[in-house]
């Protein structure tokens, strides 16, 4: 078994199929020049930035992932995605499979409409995949859809028609005639039992054990903000690896230095090196663009985080993020006790950015929108709906694979190799086994931490701190960051899509809206559609934006 290090790229791809190896060198080139790690007529793989080979006779497989993979993995995709969160291919004879990770978290696109003969070709990025397409480009206006009205392309879809992301524990797989299986079924944190008599201890220890293992791989360092999650793993780090860890804190951006003052009281009690990132107004255009680009354009999320991630760039350090905490342990986006039915709840909550959105969007847009987006989400959502923990697998699959997961997956893994420790199979496992109600209003974290750091229980987070009043103006609202929304949401198409009276308004106008946490998700998400139709503009030709109006 051999494994592979260097992070002077990141990333991976390959086909099943096709034979032809010329589609994969391009793509390999466009990622920077990744090493052939399998090459046979059943498939082919290039990766680097962790990629460890495993031979099990008669199969060859590689496991690739963003975060350190240990040299010696388990001969079985199945277990490598289950322990360790990491894709596979796996080749056997004439025959292929691609083996997503249990969390779904890293995402791998792949291309399945190509034509009879092409193989199945598959990416960490969508952008090689796009750009060397012998296919037309389109785009999915019903990824698009979901972008605007909750945060980022729901049931696997991108940007672009015919390409999509693989699903927790999705696998596919190609026989040697060419036909290809598409399956997710049996993803085992659906079966989760839960026990009366569970409590915190095994998520303590399990959490203990994903910090600890990835400690004995190498640095670790950790994002760190003003809430629970990043200051269990920093605590974590501080007392169960043996190499100092640095923490990494950066303006959330919310009006307030709370996150910061917070982070760094933390930091100061647990005695660990603390590094303050201070973003710069004239560098937003800048910022925004990083970010879209390093998302593949499939989420407006966290645009905040660019300059901390530009920061990380060299350094070797694993770092941590609280990825999946807040649901898993913390219990957030529960249902309440109304008479609204669930599903809606769950909808409303997810789609809480179209409240009001006629201020910012051609009503036509707002319909359409709202309707596409809801015909995806029941086709996730109504599955789960007699689930134990329904409200948390539906707003886990509607906002945090697709949308949130991009920020460590996506930003910052371009940067640095990247754990999120809160979802890896032995702590989701462990906290879904404690029953619902126990989990309501984040009433486990203090529980969680109290053994490693008790004098930080008390602490509040910047959350229950923060004034309703916010003293300093958000960077997104600026001046610098209005002007240059407005540049690019009045540009053709996308202008098209707007209310007559943003059209018209003044600098002042479109700052109130950026101000607005619900208007400026939708006006970040059209400045994405901007860049997107400005990126691939050379591939896309002459598009017109008629399935967002309802004329499609």
């Amino acid at each position: 078994m051999s494994s592979e290090r260097s992070r002077r790229t990141f990333g991976m791809c390959g086909r099943m199929g096709a034979e032809s190896n010329q589609r994969v060198d391009v793509m390999s080139n466009l990622l920077g020049g990744i090493r052939s790690l399998i090459d046979q007529p059943a498939g082919a793989l290039r990766a680097d930035a962790g990629a460890v080979r495993w031979v099990s006779s008669p199969r060859t497989a590689v496991s690739w992932s963003p975060t350190p993979l240990p040299q010696n993995l388990p001969q079985d995709g199945f277990d490598v995605a289950a322990r360790h969160d990491a894709f596979s291919l796996v080749v056997d004879g004439l025959q292929a499979r691609l083996h997503g990770g249990i969390s779904g978290a890293v995402p791998v696109y792949v291309e399945l409409d190509g034509a009879p003969g092409d193989g199945v070709h598959f990416c960490s990025r969508a952008d090689p995949l796009i750009r060397t397409r012998t296919r037309t480009v389109r785009p999915d206006w019903d990824a698009w859809a979901h972008i605007l009205a909750a945060g980022g392309p729901l049931e696997g879809r991108t940007t672009v028609d015919g390409i999509r992301r693989l699903l927790p524990w999705e696998r596919i797989t190609m026989d040697g005639s060419g036909a290809t299986t598409i399956t997710s079924e049996g993803w085992p944190w659906l079966d989760v039992e839960i026990s009366g008599n569970a409590g915190v201890d095994p998520v303590r220890d399990a959490l203990a054990e994903a910090v600890g293992q990835l400690g004995a791989l190498g640095e670790v360092s950790t994002l760190l903000s003003g809430g629970w999650d990043s200051r269990v793993l920093a605590a974590l780090g501080a007392r169960v690896t043996t190499v100092p860890v640095t923490a990494w804190t950066t303006s959330s951006d919310t009006g307030t230095v709370l996150e910061e003052l917070v982070a760094a009281k933390v930091a100061e009690t647990l005695g660990i090196e603390h590094k303050l990132v201070h973003p710069r107004r004239d560098q937003f255009g800048q910022d925004l663009d990083h970010f879209v680009r390093s998302v593949d354009y499939q989420t407006s999320f966290h645009v905040w985080l660019v300059p901390l991630a530009r920061r990380l760039v060299g350094t070797s350090a694993a770092v941590m993020d609280g990825l999946g905490g807040g649901l898993f342990v913390g219990g957030a986006f529960p249902d309440d006790e109304s008479d609204v039915p669930v599903l809606d709840q769950r909808f409303g909550r997810m789609a809480r950015y179209l409240h009001g959105a006629e201020q910012i969007l051609d009503p036509r847009v707002v319909h359409e929108i709202r309707h596409r987006t809801r015909e995806s989400f029941d086709s996730i959502a109504k599955p789960l709906v007699d689930h134990p923990f329904a409200s948390t697998f539906t707003a886990y699959l509607t906002r945090t694979l697709p949308g949130i997961s991009l920020a460590p997956y996506g930003l910052v893994s371009a940067a640095a190799p990247v754990a999120t420790p809160f979802v890896s199979d032995a702590v989701v496992r462990a906290a879904l086994a404690i029953p619902p109600a126990q989990h309501a209003e984040g009433q486990l974290y203090p529980e969680l931490l109290r053994p490693w750091t008790p004098e930080l229980v008390e602490l509040p987070t910047a959350a229950e701190q923060t004034p309703r009043i916010r003293r300093h103006q958000r960077r997104v609202s600026s001046p610098e960051a209005a002007a240059h929304f407005r540049e690019l949401l009045l540009t053709e198409p996308v202008r098209q899509l707007l209310a007559r009276e943003l059209v018209d308004a003044d600098l002042d106008t479109w700052m109130r809206h950026l101000d607005n946490t619900r208007s400026q998700h939708l006006i970040r998400s059209l400045a994405t559609l901007a860049l997107w139709l400005r990126r691939y503009a050379h591939v896309l030709g002459d598009v017109n934006v008629d399935g967002l109006l309802g004329r499609a």
